[in-house]
């Protein structure tokens, strides 16, 4: 259960602060250097937990009310491994134990003094991470990519030389700075220490090498300074703190949207449409399905609560403020219209002037009004980072399982948005993962994410297709109809005043006022659909679902291996956002506006 906190109560959960640190290094290491070895790596940790503390200080309020959490993520292997992790144990850190193989036939590998080491550490790991069996000499490069993926920052016990060999020193660094995880290199000779990171100088990590990574010494200033990048939010940060303070929304006072959904045939209305489900009770099926689903093959699901709320909070607010804003254009364009009717009515009918003329102030005024409202109170930009934090947060609790995934939204090299620092500061403070048994295990959990996950965005992105496709044809053709309407109106006028000028003239007001009021709202009809964009958005979900489906389709294949099934699963992810980020573009300046 999520920590009883007033705020979480009434308020968008807040996240936990959590630093966790991976450690790899050599097993061989000189004797003359290890006591001074010790000390850096207890010096580093400590200095660690200093920062974090006066980070706790300073975002009082942006963070959950509980103490820094803080882990070491260590292979246990003998010489650096054991030490960092004895130092972590003793500095007050938590011990996530990640190892290549089965724990008994990893022992095996180690002198007697090493395996009684291990043995005693083991014993003190708050979770141990096994290598599925069945991965053989493949294990050792799964657990690297798991300490790699599960940390923030990784402290490299190495001696600079290249890589030789998967899964050893060199190479579990080299993929710490593919994926942007800063490094603190600490020489394998007992030299000083410096930080490697993409960050530094702000370059995508994705096609550094060992030999082109940023380097710098690494001083105080610098530890501060990184830290601060992994961590915190970007000042000031008023969306975000707005966002804390959000209140749930259960009830809808707009029905514009779905009023036009169902009168063009998109979407029925349904009872207690303008109502909402509380937005825990509206995730709480998904997320127990996708829990069970996960038991039935091999892996247990704990500690995701916090996950949960953050995901229902941020879906549910993206759907209130997309009922509103959606509702507010809706209502922009058919009331300009009508504006323009009882403009041409009081000119056509003098004895009623003066009511027409109030009535199309008020509908002026209240178009004014609504989107004035809508722009103060940014439906639209509140819309859209909602919905981009949801979708964000919605894989996060399956590529947490798969140990060595990612997650989206993790490059630290450019600027971010809050909703990218407040997605990472979620999964930050995940729980370690349990590992699958072994390999049929395994593909039985990435079958099951594929069928909860991956399988529902494409169904979903489908309908979304099928019905933005509908409501644009529908709009157009309404706006269309309305055109002709019109003309053959005007050429049924002017026939009918040449040749029965008697029959047609007492009618002649009413003629008028169809021909200046049917343009008005074809025109309407036509503005909605380009404000709306409803065919850009059918086109972008049918090249999401399709992208998403090769994903599953190479999810599902037999004897796929755990990197593997990370790596699709990951870049699913990135389609999902990829989606989602040319949306958001594309909406990004179609806020509310009175209609010329």
């Amino acid at each position: 259960m999520i920590p009883a906190e007033t705020h979480a109560d009434r308020h968008p959960p807040r996240p936990l602060l959590a630093l966790t640190v991976g450690i790899t290094g050599h097993r061989a290491l000189d004797p003359a250097v290890v006591p001074g070895l010790a000390t850096a790596i207890t010096r580093l940790l400590i200095s660690l937990q200093a920062n974090v503390t006066r980070i706790a200080a300073q975002h009082q309020g942006r963070f959950a009310d509980a103490p820094p959490r803080f882990c070491l993520v260590s292979g246990l292997a003998a010489g650096a491994d054991q030490i960092a992790a004895a130092a972590a144990l003793e500095a007050g850190y938590a011990l996530a134990a990640v190892l290549p193989f089965e724990r008994g036939a990893f022992a095996a590998t180690m002198a007697d003094g090493d395996r009684a080491a291990m043995a005693a550490l083991l014993a003190r790991a708050e979770t141990v991470w096994e290598a599925p069996a069945g991965c053989g000499e493949n294990g050792y490069v799964l657990a690297g990519d798991v300490t790699v993926a599960g940390s923030d920052l990784l402290i490299a016990v190495w001696d600079g030389e290249p890589e030789r060999g998967p899964g050893g020193t060199a190479s579990v660094v080299a993929e710490a700075v593919r994926r942007g995880v800063p490094v603190v290199h600490v020489p394998s000779d007992g030299g000083p220490p410096e930080l490697l990171w993409a960050g530094l100088d702000a370059v995508p990590p994705e096609r550094l090498r060992l030999d082109s990574v940023p380097q710098r010494p690494l001083d105080d200033a610098t530890l501060a300074q990184t830290l601060a990048v992994l961590l915190t939010p970007s000042l000031p940060a008023p969306e975000l703190d707005a966002y804390l303070a959000e209140t749930e929304r259960v009830r809808r006072w707009r029905a514009e949207w779905p009023l036009l959904l169902a009168l063009v045939g998109v979407q029925r209305l349904r009872p207690g449409f303008l109502g909402a489900t509380p937005y825990l009770a509206a995730s709480r099926d998904d997320f127990a399905g996708h829990a069970e689903g996960c038991a039935a093959a091999g892996v247990m699901v704990a500690g995701q609560e916090r996950l949960e709320a953050a995901f229902a909070w941020a879906d549910g607010l993206a759907a209130h403020y997309a009922h509103s804003f959606r509702s507010g254009l809706v209502f922009n364009f058919f009331g300009a219209s009508f504006a323009v009717v009882f403009a041409l009515l009081a000119g056509l009918l003098p004895g009623q002037k003066i009511p027409l003329l109030i009535a199309e102030l008020v509908v002026v005024g209240a178009v004014v009004l609504n989107t004035h409202l809508g722009n103060q109170q940014q439906w639209h930009r509140r819309w859209l980072d909602y919905r981009y934090l949801a979708e964000t947060l919605r894989l996060q609790r399956s590529l947490r399982l798969l140990g060595a995934a990612s997650p989206p939204g993790r490059d630290l090299a450019g600027p971010r948005r809050w909703t990218d620092w407040y997605a990472l500061a979620i999964w930050q403070g995940l729980p370690r993962p349990a590992a699958p048994p072994d390999m049929a295990a395994t593909t039985a959990l990435a079958r099951h994410i594929v069928a909860h996950e991956l399988d529902g965005q494409i169904a979903y992105h489908h309908q979304v297709q099928h019905r933005m496709h509908k409501l644009d044809h529908m709009l157009h053709s309404g706006g269309q109809a309305l055109l002709i309407l019109t003309g053959l109106t005007g050429v049924g006028t002017l026939i009918g005043l040449l040749v029965a000028y008697a029959l047609v003239k007492p009618y002649s007001l009413e003629l008028s006022l169809l021909s200046a009021a049917l343009p008005t709202l074809g025109g309407a009809l036509f503005g909605l659909r380009g404000a709306g964009d409803f065919a850009g958005t059918a086109r972008r979900s049918a090249a999401t679902a399709e992208r998403l489906a090769r994903m599953a389709e190479l999810l599902r294949r037999d004897g796929l291996s755990p990197t593997l099934m990370a790596c699709a699963l990951e870049e699913a992810a990135a389609i999902m956002l990829a989606d989602l980020a040319e949306w958001r573009s594309s909406y990004a300046d179609r806020k509310l506006a009175v209609p010329s």
